[in-house]
């Protein structure tokens, strides 16, 4: 029987390749040092009949420079989503120390009462790990976040009060 394409599901479909078959050009140095990180954050709005839960993020490292170009690494992780709302409850979210290297605060001002989640997401988006703060009142508040057993690297805060959304990068480095 045929089935009608608003009934069809297909697994691994890309939306959109953004810079096309050859990457976004520019997007990383030409040299890059052994041992170093590099981050690149690029910014995507997709149709409203995709559902981001439903989505993941696809990232290629494409050698550019020979006349065969290949795919050098990859990864993969899940879409992160934010919220365009002017009547947020966050105020302002800031980071301190960052880069962090044992402890890092979480500073945040809500404009009222809400439960608030704190996240960290890895660059390939994998949910490193997450904190319920609960109910929360309004204004300021400092949460810690331990970094220790994190990685040296770039990772992802997210900051969820209510439906309001805050995403920071933070740096983790550590004194050996």
């Amino acid at each position: 029987a045929t089935i009608p394409s608003s009934q069809m599901y297909y697994n691994f479909v890309a939306r959109t390749i953004l810079g096309g078959p050859n990457g976004m050009a520019g997007s990383l140095p030409a040299n890059i040092p052994i041992n170093s990180t590099q981050t690149y954050q690029f910014n995507y709005t997709h149709a409203v009949t995709y559902n981001p839960a439903h989505m993941k993020v696809v990232v290629l490292l494409i050698d550019n420079t020979q006349s065969t170009k290949h795919i050098m690494n990859s990864a993969s992780g899940q879409v992160l989503t934010g919220i365009a709302d002017n009547s947020s409850s966050i105020n302002n979210v800031t980071l301190f120390p960052n880069p962090g290297n044992e402890n890092t605060n979480v500073q945040l001002d809500l404009a009222n009462a809400e439960t608030v989640n704190i996240s960290v997401y890895d660059m390939a988006g994998s949910l490193i790990s997450m904190e319920n703060e609960g109910e929360v009142m309004a204004g300021e508040h400092n949460f810690n976040l331990n970094t220790l057993n994190l990685d040296a690297g770039m990772y992802l805060v997210k900051v969820n009060a209510g439906t309001s959304i805050e995403t920071m990068k933070l740096l983790v480095y550590h004194n050996n």
